[in-house]
């Protein structure tokens, strides 16, 4: 086995340190994820209008819940829910 110069071993080290910068997160992003495991999704950003068949809803970007939705009204309606597998 090679021996490194600690000049090498110290880039090495920084490089290293430096691509773990990005994959961080910051501190809100930490509270929010401790919130959501601990209270559930929130449900803050909802798709548009999905029609399938007779039904309206929208879904949850997050967690998939969705809720019904009343086209005339404009208004979702009713609890959220999720989707049956088949």
């Amino acid at each position: 086995m090679k021996r490194m110069s600690v000049k090498v071993m110290e880039e090495i080290v920084e490089q290293r340190n430096e691509s773990r910068w990005f994959d961080r997160e910051t501190v809100g992003e930490k509270i929010e994820r401790f919130l959501t495991r601990t209270f559930g999704c929130r449900h803050r950003q909802m798709s548009l209008p999905y029609t399938r068949g007779t039904s309206t809803y929208r879904t949850c970007v997050a967690c998939g819940a969705r809720r019904d939705f009343d086209l005339v009204q404009g208004i979702m309606v009713g609890p959220y829910y999720y989707p049956t597998v088949r």
